[in-house]
């Protein structure tokens, strides 16, 4: 019976997940495809793609310039990335999984990849490069499976040189059962990621590199910042959620504050759950487990997360997930699959109250906080893996 169930959501998950990827890519999407190929034009005629408001082109790049290099060969024929990149994000998205090493829980790792907190779907409406970050990442997590440890670190530096919050993931690697000495050559190798797309901007783009930084701290009058962004459904953080429902105060103030403390409750409720639950754990499943919800841990303190960037979270979701036996998967894929999709469909029904309205604003941030916490419950009530063929740990 449980088998069943967890077929059955599984079967829903996919068959909302796609229904809905159907109907938005009927609709207006790719808006951020174009961008990168906009940005392309701008830099081949001369113009400073940081800029909106030089000749005709009105959407900014907001990347590192080396990264223009990647989109000047798939912005041109035959490839036309504004019109195709919802099939090189599919075929990517399939090699992720296939990177994962899932054996027969494939199909477990495909629906999580492809459905959870509707990231892909989001990478498809806007043709976000979420997924291309996402490919890095899964051969990270590939060096972590294959103990290439430095690999890994490198490969985390060098996607967050796309989203610079996400360097937040690479001092993870110290959860790897390598000593300290080791630990801190990976983690070299992690900055020397994160630094290289940086000192090749300035060596092969000179003029372009200094509007990077400018960009990011909002110092072009009238153009996107990340900095300046609040939370909305567009950014549904933790941080802001709490932060609007305490009314705590402005930007600064209170994204700065809810972080410290969050991060010190995380802190704090990490040092119990190793003492309670990892080190009940086998030797080689401590790190797995360890390392997959200290990640989800991290996303939740990000002050700018958008949804599209809920993608990431995802491999090591299905590390923590292929744990479980049939019903703990069930209930994970519920969470963390089902609820957003439901949340969203079942919007324009729900009554207009203050309380429902942060609830769809920041549909994934909650969605992604009770996954975190039934993956605790789960383990809080066994904290030794279960033995069943269904719950296998083969990484």
């Amino acid at each position: 019976m449980k088998k069943i169930v967890y077929f059955t959501v599984l079967a829903i998950v996919l068959v909302l997940n796609i229904i809905y990827a159907m109907m938005i890519l009927n609709g207006k999407h790719g808006w951020d495809a174009e961008i990168y190929c906009n940005a392309v034009k701008m830099e081949q005629n001369g113009l400073n793609p940081y800029l909106g408001n030089q000749g005709s082109e009105q959407l900014t790049w907001n990347y590192l310039p080396v990264y223009l290099m990647f989109f000047k060969t798939v912005c041109i024929s035959p490839l036309n990335f504004t019109a195709t990149y919802p099939i090189i994000y599919f075929v990517a998205l399939v090699g992720c999984v296939l990177l994962w090493l899932p054996g027969r829980d494939w199909l477990l790792a495909f629906t999580l990849g492809s459905c959870s907190f509707m990231s892909f779907v989001w990478n498809l409406q806007t043709g976000n490069i979420g997924v291309l970050e996402l490919l890095l990442l899964s051969i990270a997590f590939l060096g972590l499976s294959r103990k290439k440890w430095g690999l890994a670190s490198f490969l985390i530096g060098l996607m967050a040189s796309f989203k610079l919050l996400t360097i937040l993931y690479l001092p993870l690697i110290f959860l790897a059962p390598i000593g300290k000495k080791s630990s801190l050559k990976a983690f070299a190798l992690g900055l020397i990621g994160f630094i290289l797309p940086v000192a090749l901007s300035f060596a092969f783009y000179p003029n372009l590199a200094p509007w990077f930084p400018r960009q990011l701290l909002g110092l072009i009058p009238g153009q996107h910042s990340p900095i300046l962004e609040s939370g909305n459904s567009g950014n549904p953080a933790l941080v802001y959620l709490i932060a609007q429902l305490f009314s705590v105060g402005e930007y600064f103030t209170y994204v700065l504050l809810v972080t410290v403390i969050l991060a010190l409750f995380f802190t704090l409720a990490g040092i119990i759950l190793w003492r309670r639950i990892i080190v009940h754990m086998e030797p080689s499943q401590r790190f797995y487990f360890a390392y997959g919800l200290a990640f989800l841990a991290v996303t939740l303190l990000f002050p700018r997360m958008k949804p599209y960037s809920f993608i990431l979270v995802t491999p090591s979701l299905f590390w923590l997930a292929r744990m479980e036996g049939y019903k703990e998967r069930t209930v994970i894929l519920v969470f963390s699959a089902l609820l957003p999709i439901v949340i969203l469909l079942a919007s324009p029904w729900l009554p207009n109250l203050r309380l429902v309205t942060l609830l769809m604003e920041y549909n994934l941030a909650i969605s992604l906080l009770l996954t975190t916490l039934v993956v605790i419950v789960i383990r809080w009530k066994s904290p030794t893996l279960p033995r069943t063929d269904a719950a296998r740990y083969t990484l």
